[in-house]
C-alpha cells in the first residue's frame, strides 16, 4: 500500500471484515492486521459488516476475531 499512495495523503481506509459477493471471501491470515497497523499509524479504519455481521460468522461482527477499528458500518438504505 506505500507503494501505491502516499499514507499522508490518506485519511480512512474503508474495508470488508469478509467480502460477501461472489461468494464469501475471506482475507488472509495477518492482513486486516496489517491495515489496522497502517490505520493506527496514518489513518483511521472503517470496516463494513452489512453482509457479514449479525452473527454469520460465529462472533456478532466479524472484527470480534482480533480486529479494532474506529468506525463499524452496519446498515445501509435502499
Amino acid at each position: 500500500m506505500k507503494s501505491l499512495v502516499n499514507p499522508i495523503t490518506v485519511v480512512a481506509v474503508v474495508i470488508k471484515s469478509i467480502q460477501g459477493e461472489s461468494g464469501f471471501n475471506v482475507p488472509v491470515n495477518g492482513f486486516l492486521e496489517h491495515i489496522r497497523e497502517l490505520c493506527s499509524k496514518y489513518g483511521m479504519m472503517i470496516t463494513d459488516e452489512i453482509q457479514c455481521g449479525m452473527g454469520r460468522t460465529g462472533k456478532f461482527f466479524a472484527i470480534e476475531y482480533g480486529i479494532l477499528n474506529l468506525i463499524l458500518h452496519v446498515w445501509r438504505s435502499h
